[in-house]
């Protein structure tokens, strides 16, 4: 076991500028965040009401388009719909080879447009 001391001249502060230093860098982090706070609390509500929304019609029966369709609550009846009609695994394939394929070709053309930008440096 050894103790680590420190040696004359060495920079090490004294341990009333090192508590001042503390406080001045917890200042620093609360003002930070109290910086970043009003964003944060409007990207949580552009992300929690469209989500709460969606979730909540989900469980009704609801049509924009129809007037007559008020929103009746119908429970998981949607989602067994969902679950039972052929259409939906056939939705869900195009659904991912369309994703797979537009991330692919942004991947390329994003690289192809970087390294020509490069190149012109």
């Amino acid at each position: 076991m050894s103790v680590v001391m420190a040696r004359a001249g060495e920079d090490t502060p004294p341990p009333a500028r090192a508590g001042a230093r503390a406080r001045r860098h917890r200042r620093a982090n609360w003002f930070g965040v109290a910086m970043q706070t009003p964003s944060l609390l409007v990207l949580a509500l552009v992300i929690v009401v469209p989500l709460g929304t969606s979730l909540m019609l989900s469980f009704q029966r609801y049509s924009p388009v129809l007037p007559n369709a008020e929103g009746q609550w119908i429970g998981l009846d949607n989602y067994q719909r969902m679950l039972t009609d052929g259409q939906f695994g056939k939705a869900i394939l195009i659904t991912i080879g369309f994703t797979v394929l537009a991330v692919s070709l942004e991947t390329v053309i994003g690289i192809a447009l970087g390294a020509f930008l490069a190149s012109l440096l």
